[in-house]
Order: C-alpha cells, then structure tokens, then sequence
C-alpha cells in the first residue's frame, strides 16, 4: 500500500463529512424558502432518493439551475457546493488511483 494512502483516505472521510453538512444546510433551505422548487426537484433528502432523483438534483446544482432563484445566500451555498461535490470527486478517484496502483503512484 502507498504511503500516501491513509493520509488520502482520512482526508476523503472528513471531506465526506463536510459534504454530508453542506448537503444538509442546502436541502434544508431548499426546502423551508423554496418548497415549489425543492417540490419540482421531487422532494430530495439526503437519504432515500431514488437514482432518478438524485440526477435531478445533480443537474439542478451542476447546470446552476439554482440561480434562477431570488435568494443570494443559497446560490452562494449551491455555488460552493458544486465546486466541493466536483473536488469530491477529483480525490476519491485519487484515491482509487493509490490504492488500485500504489506502486506506480509516487
């Protein structure tokens, strides 16, 4: 295993986290300011979406749908969420790469 793996992982794990927060505090103010919207998006929670939902929700923060919304404070949220979920990303296939190829991987 490479020696950059745990430190990675443990990275990933508190990224997780964060992003688990940042999903909360959106969906929640999706929900409380913007129910007709959060409504169209079929009602998405954090746990329990089906996987057709959760592309929808996907599309509406990746194509910046939420800022057709008249509420500064949640497209500034949406903004760096979609930035953390695509830095995500980035690490956990970063992650992949060391664990799948530590030894190419210096």
């Amino acid at each position: 295993m490479h020696a950059l793996f745990l430190p990675l992982f443990a990275l990933l794990c508190a990224s997780f986290a964060v992003g688990f927060a940042l999903q909360t505090v959106f969906l929640s103010r999706l929900r409380a300011r913007h129910s007709p919207t959060w409504e169209a998006l079929g009602c998405p929670k954090l746990f329990g979406n089906s996987m057709g939902n959760s592309f929808v929700l996907l599309r509406f923060i990746w194509r910046r749908e939420y800022r057709q919304l008249s509420d500064s404070t949640l497209v500034r949220l949406a903004s760096f969420l979609r930035v953390y979920l695509a830095a995500y990303v980035v690490l956990f296939a970063l992650v992949v790469v060391v664990f799948l190829g530590g030894n190419w991987v210096k």
